[in-house]
């Protein structure tokens, strides 16, 4: 796992919340927040360990020729309005 820093605390939290409502649970009687709240069973083969390294297409017009098509980034949690994921540089942190 990579270290962030506490600046990326926020994401740690709402990526623990993401994961939250995908996990059965006794009040909903073995069902998950999300299934009770949708009516799907989430599917899980997405899911990621926070923290992970991550490798990030870089599209042809931010990039020279020769450039990379991909770069490392830090996996710091889950898009809720597409598919897709969040991370973060492991440079700049941003």
């Amino acid at each position: 796992l990579m270290r962030i820093g506490i600046r990326h605390e926020p994401e740690a939290v709402g990526t623990a919340n993401y994961l939250r409502n995908r996990c059965p649970t006794k009040a909903l009687r073995k069902v998950t927040p999300e299934e009770a709240w949708s009516g799907r069973k989430p599917n899980l083969a997405h899911l990621k360990i926070f923290g992970c390294l991550a490798m990030v297409h870089v599209a042809s017009g931010q990039r020279k020729k020769w450039d990379p098509k991909s770069e490392e980034r830090i996996f710091v949690g889950y898009c809720e309005t597409s598919k897709g994921y969040r991370t973060v540089d492991r440079k700049t942190k941003k």
